[in-house]
């Protein structure tokens, strides 16, 4: 499992189409189905119902995305702490 599996989840969970978490992310439509693929297979879940052009999260698609989202923030907090270390100021900006 790698981080960038886990963002592209994210993405897909959020917008609900492969297309359009491709076109978020800046990569193919393959690649986004590739990543989802290799998750799933890995965690031995599907997280995802596709239905047509649409993808929904399964039951257990919706409590591990919460776990990803956590694992996320995790690691944007630890690039922001070694940046702080190193002088750079840098992140999201986030207004609600």
């Amino acid at each position: 499992m790698t981080f960038t599996q886990l963002e592209i989840f994210s993405v897909l969970a959020r917008v609900g189409s492969f297309s359009r978490a491709a076109a978020a992310l800046g990569i193919t439509q393959s690649g986004v189905s590739h990543a989802i693929k290799q998750l799933e297979t890995e965690l031995g879940v599907s997280l995802l119902t596709r239905e047509g052009a649409s993808a929904t999260l399964t039951d257990v698609g919706s409590r591990l995305l919460m776990r990803a989202n956590d694992m996320l923030q995790q690691k944007e907090a630890l690039e922001q702490e070694a940046n702080r270390e190193r002088g750079i100021a840098r992140g999201t900006l986030r207004i609600a």
